[in-house]
């Protein structure tokens, strides 16, 4: 699977106030089910950044895990909108 496939069939990618383009990109991918290793191939990182990414997106939302971070964003979907500009 290609990141340009998993962007279409996903939408927008999100950029908030809460996470960065990056951060987004990859929450947007372990939502759909991807692996942390396999989120990190597709976007051309290696594992020790995802974690990087997801210590930071956790931060940002008060989140203890990774998987605590997953379930406030599908708890709450508009900590991933994008803002409207």
């Amino acid at each position: 699977m290609d990141l340009d496939f998993v962007i279409q069939a996903l939408g927008p990618l999100p950029s908030s106030g809460y996470f960065t383009h990056r951060e987004g990109q990859l929450l947007m991918l372990l939502l759909s089910g991807e692996t942390k290793k396999e989120a990190a191939a597709l976007l051309g990182i290696s594992p020790k950044t995802v974690s990087m990414f997801l210590g930071t997106a956790r931060a940002r939302v008060g989140a203890r895990t990774a998987e605590q971070l997953i379930g406030l964003c599908v708890a709450y979907p508009h900590l991933l909108r994008a803002h409207a500009t």
